[in-house]
């Protein structure tokens, strides 16, 4: 037997084979083999030995034929391996299944709509995440390095894999997702996927994804947005616990350098959480910075007036009682209030800004107010910048009427922001006014368009103290030319102003005099005080003849009256003569010979309005003079000791420490 042959005979092991022999006689019997694993070789060799023929190969008999029983056995088997077929493994190619055109199976193809809609309303959310992250970064000043770009790539589209797999994976769908991003669906609207469907539309997603992220196809309209978590989020315990740490520091202080230092860090800690003033208060700040407010150090004195300002003090007013300056918007008319303050300086025979203790402004009264009182620029030069200032109404207007149209603004905004910037310092900020002891609280006001309802928004010099609260919001950490550039956003003249979270206009459209609202703040800000002196400066009037009209208007008619109405400023006059005392308010607004615009530039109409005003004074010089003998009043000897009473109150702490 050959070597295949046993090998084939060894394979039928623990099997019994059940075989006729016959001798040469032609006898038969019956004899039973069984193979097993130790004597299957000899068993073999028997077989070969007792049956063989006269041939070596126990294949045939001495007669030549195949009715052996061996060669019977060698037959079957030979007859067995040739039956049995090596079925031949061939891999298919997976071109066949993803041709040109994407051979999508059915259940891929009924949902393809969805998957494109939801790969675009993902790069939306997407992008504007990264906006949202990149501003909040800007503002905070964030020192943590941003993500490689590759890496943020990488990690999106395997949360889109994920997203869009756990979409068509009908086996997860009553468990909870491990994605970031959760596409909802219904389960009967899925229909059955085989497990190879399962891993075609598996791999052919993922390679459409990346261009599914990036493609051009139409917008869809964004569902609900899922909240994002801001980054620079900081807990109220952690600023409490910073504002003690910062004034724990301020108190153990002892060089003037680390006091300097120390009471930086806890001004710019009260810039960027204005509520932190209470905790401030409670730690008892107030004492340590009262007595750090009568150092000879001129800086450390100015960061600590500042200080001050920013956790809510508020000295005595140096007067009888609160005197407050009001000045209306009014464009290039300005001029009008600028020759009034002039009038009044003059009746004073002392600096103008040492005749009030609060001076709120609109529109161009805000800058006038900031110009005067918060720079300090003498009333001669504040009128030579403003003749300067009107210069920038100069456009053509055939130009400025495209402007108009594209722009929503008729005049060059830019150069505006850029001539505010070169006048008002352009890194000099509302708090930072507070430093200087002699200037009086100022407040400028424009109006938020981005809100439910307009409302005026007040940029202050100051804080209100702790647990007082103004009905119009605000803050006093944006810079002083921000402030003017919200409060004289024109509507038609100039664009609006984005400043943060939201969109400034002209305060005129809310509070063009600014009257009570300057009364209300001096209310929270004085509130055991009395009212000495307002006075009131509006920017001209014309009152032209009674005559009637025609019963149907123009169009351009309607518009003006409509825009006179909404700035109309004799309103707030007549309810508050109505409520203050006779002797405390004073309204100042000329009347004009003509109807003058609010951007007029002419030279000989700007000095006109000049004339027209010192005839208005002219004619109401007791007015005047009983203004001016009103600011002049001096404090009462009582009051000044109730002050000197509260000062060492204030001052009074059960600290052991010198602090100066």
């Amino acid at each position: 037997m050959t070597q295949i042959q046993l090998g084939m005979a060894a394979a039928y092991r623990n099997s019994l084979i059940r075989t006729r022999l016959f001798d040469g006689q032609g006898c038969s019997s019956q004899k039973w083999i069984h193979t097993t694993d130790n004597r299957e070789s000899s068993n073999l060799q028997t077989i070969k030995r007792n049956y063989s023929g006269s041939d070596g190969d126990g294949g045939t008999n001495s007669k030549g034929d195949n009715s052996h029983p061996v060669t019977k056995i060698k037959n079957n088997v030979s007859w067995m391996m040739n039956s049995i077929k090596v079925p031949q493994i061939t891999i298919p190619d997976w071109r066949k299944f993803a041709p040109e055109e994407m051979n999508l199976t059915e259940s891929v193809r009924k949902n393809k709509d969805k998957i494109v809609d939801s790969l675009v309303l993902k790069k939306q959310q997407f992008k504007k995440f990264q906006m949202t992250k990149k501003q909040k970064s800007d503002e905070t000043n964030s020192s943590t390095p941003s993500e490689p770009k590759a890496d943020a790539f990488s990690s999106h589209i395997q949360e889109y894999n994920d997203s869009i797999v756990s979409f068509y994976d009908t086996s997860n769908l009553n468990g909870e997702s491990q994605t970031v991003i959760k596409v909802k669906v219904n389960e009967e609207d899925i229909p059955p996927v085989t497990k190879a469907d399962s891993k075609v539309d598996e791999a052919w997603l993922s390679r459409i994804v990346g261009l599914g992220f990036f493609s051009s196809a139409p917008t869809s309209e964004a569902q609900d947005s899922k909240p994002v978590v801001r980054k620079d989020f900081v807990s109220k315990a952690s600023i409490d616990s910073r504002t003690k740490g910062l004034v724990h520091n301020l108190k153990q202080a002892s060089s003037q350098v680390s006091k300097l230092k120390r009471t930086e860090d806890l001004c710019t800690h009260l810039i960027q959480f204005p509520d932190s003033r209470t905790t401030a208060m409670k730690e008892k700040c107030l004492p340590t910075l009262l007595r750090l407010h009568k150092t000879k150090h001129r800086q450390l004195k100015a960061e600590v007036s500042q200080a001050l300002s920013l956790v809510g003090y508020v000295h005595p007013p140096k007067g009888k009682g609160v005197r407050v300056l009001s000045i209306d918007g009014g464009g290039t008319r300005g001029v009008i209030a600028l020759q009034t303050l002039k009038m009044i300086q003059e009746q004073c025979k002392t600096d103008i800004t040492k005749c009030f203790d609060y001076v709120c402004g609109t529109s161009q009264g805000a800058i006038l107010a900031c110009l005067i009182f918060l720079l300090k620029v003498p009333l001669a030069e504040a009128e030579e910048r403003y003749m300067e200032f009107s210069q920038m109404f100069n456009r053509n207007a055939v130009y400025g009427t495209g402007k108009l149209v594209w722009e929503q603004a008729f005049y060059d905004t830019d150069l505006w922001e850029k001539i505010l910037k070169m006048n008002f310092s352009e890194d000099k900020t509302m708090a930072d006014c507070a430093k200087d002891d002699t200037c009086p609280k100022v407040s400028a006001i424009s109006c938020l368009l981005n809100v439910p309802k307009m409302k005026s928004f007040m940029f202050r010099t100051y804080n209100l103290p702790p647990g007082v609260y103004s009905h119009y919001p605000g803050n006093c950490k944006h810079k002083v030319w921000e402030a003017i550039r919200a409060s004289s956003a024109a509507p038609v003249y100039l664009k609006e102003f984005v400043l943060g979270d939201f969109i400034h206009q002209d305060g005129g459209l809310m509070a063009n005099n600014p009257a009570a609202i300057a009364v209300s703040e001096c209310k929270l800000l004085w509130p055991d005080e009395p009212i000495q002196c307002v006075i009131s400066l509006g920017n001209g009037r014309f009152e032209p003849n009674l005559e009637i009209t025609p019963s149907k208007n123009a169009v351009k008619e309607k518009v003006a009256k409509i825009i006179d109405a909404a700035t109309n400023t004799e309103v707030v006059h007549t309810i508050l003569q109505d409520l203050l005392p006779t002797s405390t308010y004073y309204r100042f607004n000329p009347y004009m010979s003509e109807d003058i615009r609010l951007d007029e530039k002419r030279t000989e109409k700007l000095i006109q309005m000049q004339q027209d005003t010192e005839m208005y004074l002219r004619k109401n010089e007791f007015k005047l003079k009983c203004a001016t003998e009103q600011l002049l009043k001096q404090r009462q000897p009582h009051q000044q000791a109730l002050d000197y009473i509260k000062l060492k109150a204030d001052s009074s702490f059960f600290a052991d420490s010198k602090i100066l």
